[in-house]
């Protein structure tokens, strides 16, 4: 599957046809990138994913050098350009050495969005033995990036879970993942995971909500003790897990339907805020 879609991309201040994109602008040196989901011709948190990037950049001892509202003008240059209203726009900051700056680029990407029946009934994903180099940086990681896409096609999953050397779950590859036992959700320290944008937003509803949430480890011995799990990201929003490996999870629990009811809410409140 190619890296980008549709007609034109982003490189600097220039508006490209995509014939012309060179993956090397991307995968060559370091890059840090984010992917955010463009609902209604409106870039969905645009804000947070700004600050995220500034902050996985810092975990890298990198800097951005584009504020947000230059990003932000990049992001509708794009989007004016392929007159596209739904879809992921990934950024990305590519260093070619040290000194500070490089290429910036804005694209369409592919994306899989969970439909009404992984909605209604959970998704399936399997435990992968696998670390992030620095897990709360954004990098472009392809070997892994291509091993945990192999994985999901070999074993028809629409997720793989990670768990680290010592055999704690730590995110999906492309998601961070929560747990319910009883009032309570439990997750993955931030330290070793990624700072999720929809991450953040749950933190946010349960402070919000009176609900309990906790930080901490939880080895993958242990998945058969929670009464349900879910995952978070850019293209699932907030997804339930039917099935971890050999573990089987409910989709309706009522702590989740909340958490997710909530969600929407916050998106529809976004989108309004931002329609002009």
């Amino acid at each position: 599957m190619p890296e980008f879609l549709h007609k034109y991309f982003i490189l600097n201040d220039q508006v490209i046809p995509v014939r012309e994109f060179d993956e090397e602008l991307v995968f060559g040196g370091r890059s840090v990138y984010d992917a955010l989901r463009l609902l209604e011709g409106i870039p969905l948190f645009a804000g947070r994913h700004y600050q995220r990037t500034v902050y996985t950049a810092g975990a890298a001892g990198l800097k951005i050098w584009l504020n947000k509202q230059e990003v932000n003008e990049k992001m509708r240059q794009l989007i004016r350009a392929n007159g596209i209203t739904e879809g992921n726009i990934k950024l990305v900051f590519n260093y070619r050495d040290n000194t500070g700056s490089g290429n910036f680029l804005a694209y369409f990407v592919p994306h899989h969005y969970p439909d009404k029946h992984d909605m209604l009934y959970g998704i399936d994903t399997v435990f992968f033995q696998g670390e992030r180099n620095n897990p709360n940086a954004k990098l472009i990681d392809r070997m892994l990036r291509e091993s945990t896409e192999q994985a999901k096609s070999e074993h028809s999953v629409y997720e793989v879970i990670l768990v680290d050397r010592h055999g704690f779950i730590t995110e999906g590859s492309r998601s961070n993942i929560f747990f319910i036992q009883g009032d309570k959700i439990l997750t993955t320290p931030l330290k070793d995971v990624l700072p999720g944008v929809t991450r953040s937003c749950i933190f946010e509803i349960c402070r919000n909500s009176g609900i309990a949430i906790n930080e901490e480890n939880i080895h993958y011995t242990n998945a058969e003790r929670f009464e349900a799990v879910f995952i978070s990201g850019t293209s699932p929003g907030i997804l339930p897990v039917r099935k971890m490996e050999n573990y089987i999870y409910p989709a309706n629990n009522i702590l989740l339907e909340k958490i997710i009811n909530e969600f929407r809410k916050m998106v529809s409140e976004y989108l309004d805020a931002h329609r002009n």
